[in-house]
């Protein structure tokens, strides 16, 4: 009998302890389950594992909590008055404009004593976390590491683009210019300043040793190591505001009425009373920005007509901005020099353009899935010494999907071996390449739906090689609004004879 009440004792005491330290330690190298998190307001889980805090649209709030409260009081330390537990917490993100201008709003990293705060805070300069009303009021009872990339001087920011420690209120207890100290040529630190909404990947790393007191907040882009100074480093004691049970962590973001952008988390790390584990930077998923400010900048009321790679520009974070808008331009104002010849590059001009002459954004689709493939496969959209079943580049890719041999498209240059998600990646621009190339407009995807595809928002369809075809059954598939539409895709763009402006 005393032996079943001790082995009842010791299975009492392991489900405990088991019990207990669930919850302080997690990791996500992407989010796969929406029961990973608890969101509201805009936020959600998108297909390929990303955390969109927000979607580059007016007046968003959106909130992302791990679901389970955590204890972060000490009572073992309360004589020494040391009652709050050390964390460590690392995570990736990334801000994405709409613009490419790198303007933005912000997002913040929290500790909050609820995770319903949606129906009493503000977007805007306020972050989704406090609220004219409560800004600077203890009873808040939220610690924050703000990424800001709005200058307040209501609420004293220092600049458009910087990094601070909230307690309780938005104007920090200390900030910093964003950036990240590496070595010199002399072998010192030197600060190096990075642009937060430039939609690069960055990590940071937030720590607290509960006995000295001392926070400090790392950040780098996610190819740096992680720096050996951090940026910001504050005596705080924290315990008054997360003195109790319980404790919720999470991110907070948020936009305004202009400089809209995009709030990503890609993976995220915790730790109580420990060093959190650090993130695959393989396995994280992707972030389409180059494509989304190029979609974001045409799906503003502009007809482009010369979607081609060189009228693409990137800046010096690799950032894709679609420039030479002057065919746009001179058709706008109704100055088109010679109606009877077609304005475009050949290779890249809708067949319609030929029957029509009108170009549409359904025309200015297909030119976008020839660049997709053109940049995957490294070559021409057309290429006449080159096999016959190869001279015309969507032909060639629809026959090798065909075949089952569509990776060998892909341009040698990009290497032969891929991780797991980079052939998705490569997959998914190939084959969202042919569907935006059908050869009738009215089956290529909108500016929209292309846009969802290549943030994950929206799965791409499996779709049969041979229904890549005009006249054939259409593919369809449901949207994240629930709507329903018709998907399909055509390789063929025919041997039509193009007229050209010469450009």
């Amino acid at each position: 009998m005393l032996g079943r009440i001790l082995i009842l004792i010791l299975l009492f005491v392991k489900v405990s302890a088991s019990e207990a330290d669930e919850g302080t330690d997690f990791i996500f190298n992407g989010f796969v389950s929406r029961e990973n998190l608890t969101t509201d307001g805009a936020a959600n889980i998108t297909g390929n594992g990303l955390l969109r805090l927000t979607p580059a649209e007016y007046s968003q709030i959106g909130h992302a909590f791990y679901p389970k409260p955590l204890s972060f009081n000490n009572s073992t330390n309360t004589s020494t008055g040391n009652n709050t537990f050390s964390f460590s917490t690392t995570f990736v993100f990334a801000i994405v404009s709409n613009s490419g201008d790198d303007s933005g709003t912000g997002f913040a990293f929290l500790m909050s004593p609820s995770k319903h705060l949606i129906q009493s805070v503000r977007s805007g300069a306020y972050l989704g976390l406090f609220s004219p009303s409560n800004n600077g009021d203890p009873s808040n009872r939220i610690a924050a590491i703000e990424f800001d990339t709005v200058f307040n001087k209501e609420i004293g920011d220092i600049d458009d683009n910087h990094v601070g420690i909230d307690i309780n209120s938005l104007n920090s207890s200390n900030a910093s210019p964003a950036g990240y100290y590496g070595d010199d040529e002399d072998g010192g630190l030197i600060i190096r300043n990075v642009s937060l909404a430039s939609g690069r990947r960055f990590q940071a790393w937030v720590e607290y040793d509960g006995v000295q007191k001392q926070l400090n907040v790392t950040v780098a882009p996610l190819q740096v190591p992680k720096p050996k100074r951090p940026l910001l480093s504050s005596k705080i004691d924290l315990s008054s505001v997360i003195e109790e049970y319980p404790v919720y962590v999470g991110f907070s973001a948020s936009t305004a009425t202009h400089r809209l952008s995009s709030h990503y988390v890609l993976g995220w790390s915790f730790k109580v009373n420990g060093e959190a584990r650090p993130l695959d930077a393989s396995i994280l998923p992707k972030v389409a920005a180059g494509l989304f400010y190029l979609h974001e900048k045409w799906a503003q009321a502009i007809l482009h007509r010369d979607i081609k790679p060189a009228n693409v520009l990137l800046d010096e974070n690799f950032n894709g901005k679609l420039g030479d808008f002057g065919l746009s331009r001179l058709y706008d104002h109704g100055s088109d020099p010679n109606t009877t010849r077609l304005a475009g590059t050949v290779g890249y001009m809708a067949p319609e353009l030929s029957r029509t002459g009108k170009a549409t954004k359904a025309s200015d689709v297909y030119a976008f899935g020839v660049l997709m493939l053109e940049v995957a496969c490294g070559r021409r959209p057309t290429k006449y010494r080159a096999p016959a079943n190869q001279v015309v580049l969507v032909d060639w890719v629809l026959g090798c999907l065909k075949e089952g041999t569509l990776f060998t498209v892909v341009d040698s240059r990009l290497g032969t071996e891929f991780r797991k998600a980079e052939v998705e990646e490569v997959e998914m621009v190939l084959k969202l390449g042919l569907l935006c190339s059908h050869d009738s407009a009215g089956d290529r995807p909108s500016i929209g739906e292309v846009i969802q595809f290549l943030n994950g928002d929206l799965p791409l369809p499996e779709i049969p090689a041979d229904s890549l075809r005009s006249g054939t059954t259409p593919v369809s598939w449901t949207p994240s609004d629930g709507s329903a539409n018709l998907l399909t895709s055509s390789a063929s763009i025919g041997s039509v004879s193009i007229l050209t402006s010469g450009r």
